[in-house]
């Protein structure tokens, strides 16, 4: 009896980064004890949940029922709202 290749659930990605990114994903890998690859999908899961998850919102954290971003609120998030909302998981970097 024959048997059949396996076949691999996984796919190819080809990503080009740049020298800072490359050289942070070196060293984010050595220091966690795992492959680059790993470290790329541990990332894309982190995103992913960091976007959907609707508790993480600065809107609900300025509300008081989100989660607590840690913000300086030393200032009124209401007259200020575009600041309070500045510093929430949605801050491009």
């Amino acid at each position: 009896m024959k048997r059949g290749r396996r076949v691999s659930e996984a796919l190819p990605v080809q990503v080009y980064l740049s020298p800072d990114d490359r050289e942070r994903l070196e060293r984010m890998a050595e220091g966690l004890g795992l492959t680059k690859a790993d470290v790329l999908r541990r990332g894309l899961r982190a995103l992913e949940g960091q976007l959907l998850d609707p508790n993480a919102h600065p809107l609900l954290g300025l509300a008081g029922i989100g989660k607590d971003t840690g913000g300086d609120l030393s200032y009124d998030p209401a007259a200020d709202h575009d600041r309070a909302i500045a510093g929430g998981p949605w801050k491009s970097s």
